[in-house]
C-alpha cells in the first residue's frame, strides 16, 4: 500500500510540475549597453522597451535597469532602444536575464547587419533550444532510424509523437518565420526606402505596414525589382491619402 500511495505521489507531483512549466510567469531582467569607450563598464538602460511578441504586452525597465514582465519559456521578448537596432530574446528559462545591447551596431547605420545579426542568433537559439529538451531532429526523425541496423525507434517514436518533439517543432516554426521577417526587414527597411524615395518620417511606419513585401518576394526580386516596387508602392500610398 504504501509503494503505491507513493507512486500515486509521484505522478500528482509530475502532473503539477508539467503545469507549472507551461504558466505564465514574471520573469525579471536587466538591460545593459556594452562597449562604452568612456567608462568601459556596461550602463544600464532605463528607457528601453520591452515588449512580449506573443502576449502583445510591453513593459519599462525601472530606475535600476531592472525589467519584470509576463512571459513562459518559449515566448520571444523584443527589445527596443531608440538609436539602437532591436535585439530578440527567447525565453529559455525563469532565471533573471540580463540583455546586451552593442553601441556599436546603430540601427540608422547597419539596419542589415543587425538582421542579419539576430537571424544567426535566433538560429543558434532554436539548436539550444532543441538540444536542452534532448531533440537532435528538429522533432521531424528520419525514417531511418526505424531500421534494425543501427537505428533507434525509440529516438524517432519519441521525436515524432512525444511531447518534447512536438513542443520543438512550434518552437522551431516560430524561429523559421522570425528569420523570414528578419530577412524581409534586412531589404526593406527605413534606409533603403529613404534612399529611394523622399518619403516624410511621418509617413513611413504607416508605408512600412501598408506595403511590406513577402518572403517569397524579398527572395526573388533583385535590387533593381525591390527598389521599383518601393518606388511604384509610394504612388500608390500618396494617392490613397
Amino acid at each position: 500500500m504504501t509503494s503505491y500511495r507513493s507512486f500515486l505521489i509521484l505522478i500528482i507531483l509530475s502532473l503539477t510540475a508539467g503545469g507549472l512549466y507551461g504558466q505564465m510567469q514574471k520573469i525579471s531582467g536587466t538591460i545593459v549597453i556594452n562597449g562604452v569607450k568612456s567608462s568601459g563598464y556596461q550602463i544600464k538602460v532605463t528607457e528601453a522597451d520591452i515588449r512580449n511578441m506573443k502576449k502583445k504586452i510591453s513593459t519599462r525597465p525601472d530606475n535600476l535597469g531592472n525589467f519584470y514582465i509576463d512571459a513562459q519559456i518559449g515566448d520571444s521578448l523584443e527589445v527596443y532602444l531608440r538609436g539602437f537596432s532591436k535585439k530578440y530574446v527567447i525565453i529559455s528559462s525563469h532565471d533573471h536575464m540580463t540583455v546586451y545591447l552593442d553601441n556599436t551596431i546603430l540601427l540608422e547605420e547597419v539596419d542589415i547587419n543587425a538582421a542579419i545579426n539576430n537571424k544567426t542568433f535566433l538560429k543558434k537559439t532554436a539548436v539550444d533550444y532543441n538540444k536542452q529538451n534532448n531533440i537532435y531532429f528538429g522533432g521531424k526523425p528520419p525514417i531511418t532510424l526505424l531500421s534494425p541496423f543501427g537505428g533507434s525507434p525509440i529516438t524517432f517514436f519519441r521525436e515524432l509523437l512525444g511531447k518534447d518533439g512536438e513542443k520543438v517543432r512550434r518552437f522551431n516554426k516560430y524561429i523559421n518565420q522570425q528569420i523570414e521577417l528578419e530577412e524581409v526587414d534586412a531589404k526593406f527597411n527605413t534606409q533603403t526606402i529613404k534612399q529611394v524615395v523622399a518619403i516624410n518620417d511621418y509617413e513611413i511606419n504607416a508605408f512600412k505596414a501598408a506595403y511590406r513585401p513577402t518572403i517569397e518576394d524579398i527572395k526573388k526580386w533583385t535590387n533593381y525589382e525591390l527598389y521599383d516596387y518601393i518606388k511604384q508602392s509610394y504612388e500608390d500610398f500618396k494617392k490613397s491619402k
